[in-house]
């Protein structure tokens, strides 16, 4: 006979307690819906109202969310048209706009969560207008403090904080030496890369198969990893990257002593595995509790603050034998650099008896921790940012033959003109067909999932749009958001809307120039529509090709992939030189790409998956292509 380990008395009790936790949080999310839907119910016949009871907001949705539904929707296509469509982290990556479609909820509509009320709208103005009023819409600390792992940094401060952040980072992004070691570094590593993948000279190789690479999308972007990587260890750290003679079992870069991990290895596990470095980097728990690859997190963490305490201990003996002469054109030493010379100041003021800067006043400079926020903060940026915008870029040039042609006439150009790609100046600012892929790129797939807004807590804000239903009368809807709610600001949906850029899911660079035709980049007729056909064949006219202004396209189309006004993308200049420097160096030196495949016919077939491939996106801490390990491309040298 065998005999229950637990009394048949205690199996109520160990059913009730989930069943009560469960009513319990049914009820208390089932409150605050209501209490969130009744201040905005009187707007329910002018703009849609959408209930979620699970969002990004919430801790464990956003972990799972982004796993779970893309997969759900495959198998059940009619959840697209419930509530959990826009609820998981990086929804908008997988939408694609659709959802503001006339046959969806249109141009604007709420979203009422537990958490906060979310207002998602397309409107330009709106969007320019919240970007640029930083001191009244604020970013949610709570969603942004995951990433204050080393400190607080110039990402997720509100207040009179912010502008002490952003005086002594951005400063550090301006400075030409910066920028320049950026352009070297990152045509360094490009070709290198480029004589990885196809050995031989620029003008050598031959289109054949011993002379070819192909490469399914992962392992491109594996690559596209490596490099970046490798340009913020030197540009941002002043440490070695990797070179092209690192096998793959070897530590890429150079052991240091007292580490365990090279800088290089260090960057790569953590960036690699960046929510776990979120999740579990500042954990207390025990090591030996810790599963294999957490540990190796928690290590690759360690390492980390150990170097950049090196950093700041380098840059502080360097002051200390020569107070006037700071070594290292690297961005970590610049804004140290920057940091020491706002306390200099401050120490004199004091010595002064400036009555302004009391004890109790607030420092100018930033503290050690606060240092170590914005380094780290600034490499998990340049790097996810600027690896999936290569590596999504890489697969529409193998797919477009033409546009690989046109971009090619470009660089040879400027090449010759100046007699090489050296001069990081005037190269950058004469590649405007190759800044133009960044941009379009970037319109299509966006680095981040979601920008909300935070309203002031204390008072209603109010928004003007154009009426949702009656827009085409001229007629606007002001909306009075309540206090301690989220204005999204439309990242990803901005450049997919038809009303701004006409074929929207056509990938044509040539939208964003101003052709020798126009006079002025500051005003665009909508929608901005891709180039007719036969500007294919237009030759190429130094000074007569000029980009669309930043500002024009975020107050007329909401296009803002660097955001705008004050809290504008510090690192934006940084990963414009590094993506130009890299696609420049690569076609100058003689790689073409294409899709994969022996003949013809079989490349015909991998270029339309490679089409599907890169319109097939969800979010894993930036955008990528779902079956990026069943497409691929073909890398080789002209013939």
């Amino acid at each position: 006979m065998v005999t229950s380990l637990i009394p048949s008395s205690n199996w109520g009790l160990l059913w009730a307690v989930p069943l009560l936790f469960t009513v319990y949080v049914s009820i208390n999310r089932t409150i605050r819906i209501y209490k969130n839907y009744s201040k905005v119910a009187h707007l329910k016949n002018d703009i849609p109202i959408v209930i979620a009871w699970w969002t990004y907001q919430d801790p464990l949705w956003m972990l799972i969310g982004p796993v779970l539904f893309p997969r759900l929707y495959t198998t059940f296509p009619f959840l697209e048209n419930t509530w959990l469509r826009c609820s998981y982290l990086g929804w908008t990556n997988y939408d694609r706009g659709r959802i503001h479609g006339p046959d969806a909820l249109g141009p604007a509509f709420i979203l009422i969560c537990p958490n906060r009320t979310e207002f998602y709208t397309t409107d330009p103005n709106t969007s320019f207008e919240v970007s640029k009023d930083w001191k009244t819409y604020t970013r949610p600390g709570d969603l942004y403090q995951v990433f204050d792992i080393f400190g607080k940094n110039v990402n997720t401060v509100n207040g009179p904080d912010w502008p002490r952040h952003r005086k002594i980072t951005g400063g550090a992004f301006e400075r030409q030496e910066v920028l320049r070691s950026v352009w070297e570094e990152a045509r360094r590593r490009a070709s290198e890369l480029a004589t990885t993948l196809v050995p031989g000279s620029k003008s050598g190789g031959l289109e054949t198969d011993e002379a070819a690479t192909e490469l399914n999308m992962t392992q491109n972007k594996a690559h596209m990893s490596l490099l970046t990587m490798s340009v913020l260890s030197v540009a941002a750290f002043g440490k070695a990257g990797y070179s092209a003679a690192d096998s793959k079992d070897k530590s890429l870069g150079q052991l240091e002593p007292g580490h365990t991990l090279t800088y290089f290895d260090t960057a790569r596990l953590m960036f690699e595995n960046l929510m776990g470095v979120i999740v579990f980097g500042s954990t207390s728990l025990p090591r030996w509790l810790l599963p294999p690859k957490i540990k190796q997190v928690r290590v690759a963490v360690d390492e980390y603050s150990l170097f950049l305490k090196e950093l700041l201990n380098r840059v502080y003996e360097q002051k200390e034998v020569n107070p006037g002469a700071l070594d290292g054109n690297d961005l970590a030493s610049a804004i140290v650099r920057a940091n020491e010379a706002e306390k200099t100041a401050h120490a004199a003021l004091q010595k002064a008896g400036d009555s302004s800067v009391g004890p109790s006043s607030t420092k100018p400079y930033l503290t050690e921790s606060e240092l170590y926020g914005n380094m780290f903060m600034f490499n998990i940026a340049g790097y996810e940012s600027t690896s999936m915008v290569l590596n999504f870029t890489i697969a529409y040039l193998a797919k477009d033959e033409a546009l690989l042609n046109w971009v090619k006439e470009e660089v040879d150009a400027v090449e010759k003109e100046l007699g090489g790609l050296e001069d990081y100046e005037a190269c950058f600012q004469g590649l405007v067909r190759t800044r133009a892929l960044m941009y379009e790129t970037l319109r299509l797939h966006v680095p981040v999932a979601h920008l909300p807004r935070l309203t002031p807590p204390d008072q209603y804000t109010t928004i003007t749009i154009p009426h949702p239903k009656r827009s085409e009368k001229g007629e606007h809807l002001s909306i009075p958001i309540p206090p301690n709610s989220c204005v999204s600001i439309p990242a990803v949906i901005a450049g997919y809307l038809p009303q701004s850029f006409a074929e929207p899911y056509t990938y044509d660079p040539r939208r964003f120039i101003a052709g020798a035709g126009s006079t002025t980049t500051t005003q665009v007729t909508l929608p901005i529509a891709p180039a007719p056909s036969s500007s294919q064949n237009t030759h190429f006219q130094k000074g007569k090709e000029t980009l669309l202004s930043e500002k024009t396209l975020a107050t007329q189309t909401a296009y803002q992939p660097w955001l705008s006004g004050p809290r504008a993308c510090p690192g934006r200049k940084f990963s414009q030189v590094e993506f130009v420097a890299v696609i420049a160096t690569l076609v100058s030196q003689g790689i073409r790409i294409g899709p994969r495949g022996k003949d013809a016919a079989e490349r015909e077939r991998e270029r339309e998956k490679l089409s599907a491939g890169v319109e097939d996106v969800v979010f894993n801490m930036s955008a990528v292509m779902r079956r990026e390990g069943e497409v691929g491309v073909r890398f080789y040298r002209d013939g």
